[in-house]
Formats: C-alpha cells, structure tokens, sequence
C-alpha cells in the first residue's frame, strides 16, 4: 500500500515537472554579454568636481531632507525640528522660516510660487509665500496618507508624491519610519487624490 502511495506521488510529481517544462511562456529569455571594463577613462576618469562643494548652515537644526530654490535664488531646507530654514542665494543667512508643526521632508514649488511639502507627520501641506500654512491632503484613495515622503510638482499644476508605508505611521513611531515599501501618488490643487503606483519591495508588509 505504501509502495503504491509513493509511486503514485513520484507519477504526480513528474507529469507536474513535464507540465512546467512543455508550458508555453511569451518570455524569450537572451543572454547578456556585458561590456569590457574600461577602468577609470572617460566618464569614469578620476576627476575634482567634488572638491569645491560647500557646507551650508541651517543653524541650530539638522536632517535636512530635501531642499528646494525659489525664484528668487533663495534656498529652502526641510528640517528634522519641523522648520523650513530659508537661506539667501549665496548661501547665508539661514533664517527659521516656518515650522510645520510635523517633519517636513520632501519639498517642491509649484507654479504659483507655493512651497509644497510632504510632512511625514501631517501629510501633503502647501505653504504660501508669505508662510501661511495649509494642509492639501491627509487622505488618498480612502487611506490615511501617514508617511508622505518625497513630493514633486509638474507644469501642468499636479503635484505627485509618495507615501512611504500604509501601515507604519511616521508619526505613531514618534519619527519617519524606515519603510520597505511605498505609495505614489498624483494630486490636483483641489486636494482631490488618486493613487498611481502601488509597490512593495521583498517581504515588508505596508
């Protein structure tokens, strides 16, 4: 009865492993050759480019995530302390510009001139010129935007961002989360949301 159990499973296991073999795939999988390796010539040449960059001061904040320039030339920096710190365009002068009350991280202008923010704690916020602060979304396709993370705004007037975990909240962790996963999303000035991408990366649960 046993020897009959385990041919049984040995036939089974085989016309599976014939069917995987035989089923037809649309993939036609090529060989890579790759290139030489050139070493250090050309673009890869050892070169100075770096050597001239230049330490900006945010005063007595740190974590600058993003920064963005307005035109006007002046620079803008998203901080761990909740500030946006506005330096001028050289370089100095770094002023508390506002604070959002959350921990802004990515940050674009729009074409009115707005400063668009993606606050890990608050969701997608807007500043004006002159430092009024509005929240433009909190929630996206019904879900709770709690670690929006990076943010980018197009010609046409839509702002895209990303929401860095559905399920680890920036702001319930008491700091922006390590996520292994991410949403995209697009957004009109009317704060309407839709999602675009819905992607997790290995085995992170979002």
């Amino acid at each position: 009865m046993l020897r009959k159990s385990l041919l049984g499973l040995l036939v089974v296991l085989a016309l599976i492993v014939l069917y995987l073999l035989a089923w037809p795939v649309s993939v036609e999988p090529v060989a890579w050759k790759a290139p030489p390796n050139p070493g250090y010539t050309g673009p890869f040449a050892r070169n100075d480019l770096l050597k001239g960059v230049e330490f900006l001061r945010i005063g007595a904040n740190h974590g600058p995530e993003d920064v963005a320039v307005d035109t006007q030339g002046r620079i803008y920096a998203a901080t761990h302390e909740g500030y946006i710190v506005r330096l001028q365009p050289d370089g100095t002068k770094p002023e508390n510009w506002v604070n959002t009350q959350g921990r802004p991280l990515g940050i674009d202008f729009d074409q009115a001139g707005n400063l668009i923010v993606a606050d890990a704690f608050r969701g997608l916020l807007s500043v004006s010129p002159a430092g009024k602060v509005v929240e433009l979304a909190t929630v996206a396709d019904g879900f709770p935007i709690r670690y929006a993370d990076d943010v980018d705004c197009a010609a046409d007037g839509r702002i895209y961002f990303s929401d860095a975990s559905t399920k680890f909240g920036a702001k319930e962790s008491g700091a922006p989360w390590r996520a292994a996963c991410w949403r995209s999303w697009n957004t009109s000035a009317t704060g309407d949301c839709s999602s675009m991408i819905r992607l997790v990366v290995g085995q992170a649960r979002c």
